[in-house]
């Protein structure tokens, strides 16, 4: 069904013809592992050509088992045809967002599980004099004046009690902005995550 083929014309073909011009030197190569005596589970990525040459990619696992007496090597294959055009549609995404935020006049970032900063953009590595590619390591309301740190800190696990899961998507509630002084720059920081 994933090919396009019928049965009997799958039977028909020699086995490489399905494969992708470029992929079969990697078949090739497991089957000279077999033929040498390895039995060990091997995982790859295969192009396979269907009947109307569209190509699909396939994650493919070859495992050896005895067939009528006789080892032979069974294959299963997974199409991620689909998830892996999703998979670079959001990696451009990413991209374009970080582009982005890297152009706007206020600070930037995002926080781990442990409110640690993993991003941030340059007008926040200006603010509280980072590196290009240094976020410190430092929890959120460390850059904070320490009259803020326990104001932050509450407020940090209010937002995070506020994050649900819909359909497997991260989905926030708004929260109230609320405003700290920066502690390396003496700036007013108001803070609109979520």
């Amino acid at each position: 069904k994933m090919m396009g083929y019928s049965t009997e014309e799958l039977y028909s073909m020699e086995s490489m013809k399905t494969l992708h011009p470029d992929d079969r030197i990697k078949a090739k190569e497991i089957l000279i592992k077999r033929q040498s005596g390895d039995t060990s589970t091997l995982h790859e990525v295969f192009r396979l050509k269907t009947k109307t040459g569209e190509i699909r990619e396939c994650e493919t696992s070859s495992t050896v088992i005895e067939y009528n007496g006789r080892l032979a090597s069974f294959f299963t294959s997974k199409d991620i045809t689909e998830s892996k055009h999703i998979q670079e549609a959001l990696a451009r995404s990413e991209r374009r967002f970080r582009e982005l935020t890297e152009l706007l006049p206020q600070a930037i970032y995002e926080l781990d599980r442990n409110n640690v900063p993993t991003f941030m953009n340059k007008t926040g590595r200006e603010m509280f004099k980072l590196n290009q590619k240094e976020t410190s390591g430092k929890k959120a309301y460390e850059f904070f004046s320490p009259e803020d740190t326990d104001r932050m800190r509450q407020a940090l696990i209010q937002e995070a009690q506020k994050i649900t899961i819909v359909n497997g998507e991260v989905q926030a509630q708004p929260v109230r902005p609320m405003e700290y002084t920066a502690h390396r720059t003496c700036l007013l920081y108001t803070s609109r995550r979520g």
